[in-house]
């Protein structure tokens, strides 16, 4: 059975090649906390690199970094979708006052409109304006400050390149917010299943209370194994069985499903994959379970083996690699542990 789901998610998320704009629409977005895993998350999914003008950039999902169709604003800026935090930043007035925010927040604007839109020319221009050191740690801060007050609520947003530059959002209206949740959850449920309520809780950041209504209302198909239900809203080919695949770093393939119970990676492994600072690591995934990561080390790739060692095909995992790599390689190191 654990084949069966895992072959089933496979085939939407990796078999059924489809364009850069519907593979980012059908997953929900793609995590892009570091561009480069954002990207070679997409080519993964379609072969081709594009040039990616219909995607934008913004703390959504779990209020972390995703890339977006622009044509999606009004279902991930949707209604309510403003985080406390992104509500903090105008709230909080002890060290600086909401009429000194908005001043900067009227220079952030010009910034953009005038062309200075990496956060760098933008701080810079600020500082013209008076910005002093303490203000900047506050406005600028590592977490998104008025930056990203400024995106969570549609007055800008980031292109998807790497250069991280902002533009001036387009106009858009939000969505209502259970409308917008339940197209999220339609999406879900088609491109990520089979998956249980709690994988959808954790991959939302939702209550599980919003995703057992979804299931009441629309009574999806469910397998089931381990005790647990794998629901699906549409039953794909589950009988090819993966040899070796490759996943980016944040992969929705590892995001889309709670970590700690995982069908694919074993326990024991699970900080090899997750670490405990946040960052999801690339990883090899073979014959249905995750067996290796690898990583970008200056133009070399480092890759280490914890599960099935012998008879590993070292020269068929460089060839994946090396198809999505956006930069010539200079040398693979393979470790055994």
């Amino acid at each position: 059975m654990k084949n069966i789901i895992t072959n089933m998610r496979i085939n939407k998320h990796f078999l059924k090649k489809t364009n850069a704009e519907n593979i980012v629409k059908n997953l929900c977005g793609i995590q892009t906390q570091i561009f480069r895993y954002g990207l070679f998350s997409i080519l993964l999914r379609s072969g081709v690199f594009s040039d990616y003008k219909n995607f934008f950039v913004n703390w959504t999902l779990r209020g972390t970094l995703h890339t977006h169709t622009i044509d999606d604003l009004p279902v991930f800026l949707h209604e309510n979708s403003e985080s406390s935090y992104s509500k903090a930043i105008l709230e909080d007035n002890s060290e600086i006052s909401y009429e000194r925010k908005n001043y900067f927040r009227d220079i952030i604007k010009n910034c953009i409109i005038s062309g200075l839109s990496t956060r760098a020319e933008i701080i810079s221009e600020c500082f013209k304006y008076g910005l002093k050191d303490y203000e900047k740690n506050i406005i600028f801060n590592s977490w998104g400050g008025l930056l990203r007050n400024m995106a969570e609520k549609g007055e800008i947003i980031y292109s998807f390149s790497r250069q991280k530059k902002f533009l001036i959002c387009p106009d858009f209206d939000p969505m209502p917010e259970e409308n917008a949740k339940k197209i999220m959850l339609e999406r879900y449920f088609k491109n990520y299943a089979p998956a249980t309520i709690r994988d959808a809780s954790y991959f939302f950041g939702w209550p599980q209370k919003i995703i057992r209504a979804f299931i009441k209302n629309e009574k999806p198909e469910y397998i089931s194994y381990l005790g647990d239900k794998y629901y699906f809203l549409s039953r794909e080919n589950y009988e090819k069985k993966s040899d070796y695949l490759i996943l980016s770093g944040f992969d929705p393939f590892l995001i889309g499903y709670n970590k700690k119970y995982s069908i694919i990676l074993e326990k024991s492994f699970i900080r090899k994959v997750y670490t405990l600072q946040g960052m999801i690591y690339p990883t090899i995934l073979f014959e249905n379970d995750i067996v290796g990561t690898w990583r970008i080390d200056g133009k070399n790739i480092n890759i280490e083996i914890f599960r099935n060692k012998k008879n590993f095909d070292e020269s068929y995992v460089k060839k994946l690699i090396s198809q999505i790599t956006d930069f010539e390689i200079n040398n693979f190191e393979f470790l055994y542990i």
